[in-house]
């Protein structure tokens, strides 16, 4: 076996220093570095200190300059660790030009995070050898990995210029692209409601009682967003088969009774709707992930992979939150651990930037209410899902009288939308094809 020679940890001093010296020749640059690099992120104690007192500065709201920088160095006793006077001469004059202070952060930030992996990496060694539980130490691991994976979206402030160039940035993107900035759900109300659609970074929680169709609701979002968009769809399967998923989705395009399809009684006209549904759905990107089991480490890993793999992902779908596991195994206060889970949810969204469709129970609350109409207090182990979701949609059955629908109107509510308008309305829900459908007018 080849033998690796010891490499010194990734870093780049001369960036670091470039990065120090642009800011000192322009402090207005300081909004857009300290947005991606922090203190910890230069390899060098001296550079350390020298920046921790360039942000001590801006903070207290003081000019920066090198005579400013120099006192509040001295003061501090860090001056000669710092290099002196000298030292902060040198980053100044040293510094090619502050036009390219972008391309010194991310050489800095780049270095930084490598040599974070490089830790998680002997931690995970650690582990290896000192675990004697396999499948605990694969969970360690895993949430290594994702703590380096998360450190990079703890951002600090950014300055109204630097987001309002990455907005114009991003919707001259989407125009190029022939685009917009949402995923199409299928369902015109609910895309009314929430702006056009699923905005990448928003976690969308679908809750209602066993019964209501949850599951079929989010399929046929995804299924209507991967023929109408071509959209990457991911969806990870707790509580059905990968048969199941398959078989609904067939039942919901080629309209024909999910109890046929199991039993595969078809006549020749039924034959003929599954092929064409069948070549309809081979030829979307759409992946199954049926689990045993699911923390939020397994959901960013393999959801990473296959953005990598297929170029983007535009959908996430988890059926459903109850049945996830927190990172500590279920040692913690279940509660506590669906609010660990939703925040990581919610970190992935942002991480990945793509909606994040969550399937979630309602407490049998709802059922000693009169009306049965549901609130964001009926989601089981609520904790926090209400306050992590950025939107939250009810499936629920409003009381229409004696007299019984050939097809079933199920009411929706949009009951929580951090960024628009809430608001009700109705779709049918033909449970035999486990499909949802407009409602041309108000139901009755």
């Amino acid at each position: 076996m080849t033998e690796f020679e010891p490499r010194p940890l990734p870093q780049s001093p001369e960036a670091e220093a470039s990065l120090l010296g642009a800011v000192l020749l322009d402090p207005s640059l300081l909004d857009l570095v300290r947005a991606q690099v922090h203190a910890e992120d230069l390899s060098r104690e001296a550079h350390r200190k020298i920046y921790r007192t360039i942000l001590e500065l801006a903070d207290s709201g003081r000019d920066l300059t090198f005579a400013t920088l120099t006192e509040r160095l001295r003061e501090r006793g860090e001056l000669d660790e710092a290099g002196g006077p000298a030292a902060i001469v040198g980053l100044i004059e040293g510094t090619p030009s502050p036009a390219h202070v972008r391309g010194y952060t991310s050489v800095v930030e780049r270095a930084a995070i490598l040599r974070r992996i490089i830790g998680a990496a002997q931690d995970m060694v650690r582990l290896a050898l000192t675990s004697t539980d396999a499948k605990e130490a694969v969970a360690k691991a895993q949430q290594l990995l994702f703590e380096v994976s998360e450190s990079r979206l703890h951002r600090e402030v950014v300055g109204l210029r630097e987001a309002l160039d990455d907005y114009f940035t991003t919707i001259e993107e989407q125009n190029e692209q022939g685009r917009g900035p949402a995923l199409t759900s299928g369902f015109g109300s609910l895309d009314g409601l929430l702006g056009g659609g699923l905005h990448p970074g928003d976690v969308v929680i679908v809750a209602g009682r066993p019964g209501m169709g949850k599951t079929s609701f989010a399929l046929n979002v995804m299924r209507n967003a991967a023929l109408a968009t071509d959209a990457v769809c991911a969806v990870f399967s707790l509580e059905m088969t990968e048969e199941d998923l398959t078989l609904r989705l067939l039942s919901s395009l080629a309209e024909i009774d999910g109890g046929r399809l199991r039993r595969g009684a078809l006549d020749m006209e039924e034959l003929t709707a599954i092929h064409h549904a069948s070549s309809q759905l081979m030829q979307r990107q759409i992946f199954i992930e049926e689990c045993t089991r699911l923390d939020i480490t397994d959901v960013l890993t393999h959801a990473r992979k296959l953005q990598v793999r297929q170029g983007r992902l535009d959908l996430v779908v988890i059926d459903y939150l109850q049945l996830m596991e927190g990172a500590s195994g279920g040692d913690e206060n279940r509660v506590l651990e669906v609010g660990s889970i939703t925040r990581g949810l919610k970190a992935i969204a942002r991480e990945l930037e793509v909606p994040v469709l969550v399937i979630s129970q309602l407490s049998r609350q709802i059922e000693r209410r009169t009306g049965g109409e549901p609130k964001l207090s009926d989601l089981r182990e609520s904790g926090s899902i209400e306050q992590d979701a950025d939107i939250v949609v009810f499936l629920w059955k409003r009381e229409r009288g004696a007299a019984p629908q050939a097809v079933p109107v199920l009411d929706v509510r949009v009951a929580k939308h951090r960024h628009g308008p809430t608001g009700d309305f109705q779709l049918y829900f033909e449970y035999e094809y486990t499909r949802f459908r407009e409602v041309a007018s108000p139901a009755a």
